[in-house]
């Protein structure tokens, strides 16, 4: 009976750490490719060799010689370190990193859109991923990651409840084109020193910033139509001190036409900024809050003044124009009210030479003064936008 001079032992690879499984899948692997005997070359067991290769195709080394996990999505080994995101995923399974200690940088790509509940949860080393393209981060998807220091969002819409709590290291945000702030979203992260959002922003939920006693500056939207951005209290940060404007309607203060009434509302801004510093911990949202309703009656109160002031200066401009234009025309001008009328030669009804010309060098006149396309092309410029989408 015929027996192989060494045999193989299926190792248990739901029991052993990722590095290992690797180590052994490679070496194992090439043994079975490579090693002949005197019977000639052994053909090792289907399922030892798919499992082989499925392993081994679960990781790849780059240039510098660093192995990579990729992901290819599910749960991910919990002792992986370096991880590249396959350019088929789109989407982090939930809590596919979760508890992953040893995880410190993770390569994206832009084509990534959502970061599930819990993907990266307490991987306390992760410094570096890229989130360029992502959208939507639900809820808890980096909490308690100690060692990010600054969270770049250029896409994301929404940021889950606490998606960011706990991040002891994280000291700016910048999140352009949020929408919504989910409640508790950065509670506990106490080197938090920046915030910056968009003018997409409509909510930011309830206590979002609790525990931040280091944030100082936030840059926030005017909001539309009155609305209430805040849900509850959420900046009840006792050293804040700075509120940046951002969007349209904060830049539409610089077409106030009035210098003393641009002043006035940009003393009125700069309000804020002034009484922030004294204001204790938990009167913060109040008020930024009453500072907000401010700014929003004076602006209303300057686009009406500034209306106004336009069409009393337009309908000027406008009898200014005809009255100099119709002054050119003369004395003789007044023929043209009363047309001369002549029989021709051939029987047919027609003016004058003179009421022709006349009547002609008048309607010249009309079209030159330009008073309509003045009206038409240039007030409509200079006039601030009075839509129903801006109040």
């Amino acid at each position: 009976m015929f027996r192989a001079p060494f045999s193989f032992t299926f190792p248990r690879f739901a029991q052993k750490s990722s590095k290992q499984v690797h180590n052994m899948a490679t070496t194992l692997g090439a043994l079975l490719i490579t090693r002949t005997t005197a019977y000639g070359i052994l053909s090792p067991p289907l399922h030892l060799r798919t499992a082989t290769a499925s392993i081994m195709a679960d990781y790849e080394v780059a240039e510098c010689g660093t192995t990579f996990y990729v992901y290819r999505g599910g749960r991910a080994p919990t002792d992986v370190s370096h991880v590249r995101i396959h350019k088929s995923i789109f989407a982090i399974d939930d809590e596919a990193f979760m508890n992953c200690r040893q995880l410190e940088f993770v390569e994206s790509h832009k084509e990534l859109s959502k970061i599930g509940k819990r993907s990266f949860a307490c991987c306390l080393l992760l410094r570096s991923i890229d989130l360029s393209g992502v959208k939507i981060i639900e809820d808890y998807a980096f909490s308690n990651c100690a060692a990010i220091t600054d969270a770049d969002l250029p896409k994301v819409e929404r940021i889950g409840n606490q998606a960011f709590s706990h991040c002891m290291s994280l000291t700016k945000i910048s999140a352009p084109s949020a929408e919504s702030i989910d409640m508790w979203a950065f509670n506990s992260c106490g080197r938090l020193i920046s915030a910056e959002f968009g003018e997409r922003l409509h909510t930011i939920g309830q206590v979002a910033f609790l525990g931040c006693p280091s944030l100082r500056h936030i840059a926030i939207p005017l909001p539309l139509r009155r609305r209430d951005i805040f849900r509850g209290d959420p900046f009840r940060c006792p050293n804040l001190s700075t509120v940046q404007l951002v969007g349209k309607l904060y830049n539409s203060v610089e077409y106030i036409t009035m210098a003393i009434w641009r002043n006035q509302m940009r003393n009125t801004i700069n309000q804020i900024n002034l009484d922030l510093p004294a204001t204790h911990a938990d009167e913060k949202t109040v008020a930024i809050r009453r500072w907000i309703g401010e700014v929003q009656d004076k602006i209303i109160h300057f686009k009406i003044l500034h209306s106004m002031w336009l069409t009393r200066a337009t309908t000027n401009l406008e009898l200014a124009l005809w009255k100099v234009k119709l002054e050119e025309i003369g004395d003789d001008s007044l023929e043209c009210k009363s047309k001369k009328i002549r029989i021709n030669e051939g029987g047919s009804m027609g003016l004058s030479t003179n009421a022709t010309r006349e009547y002609r060098y008048r309607q010249e006149k009309r079209i030159q003064c330009g008073a309509d396309i003045i009206i038409k092309n240039v007030v409509s410029f200079l006039k601030l936008n009075r839509s129903d989408d801006t109040f």
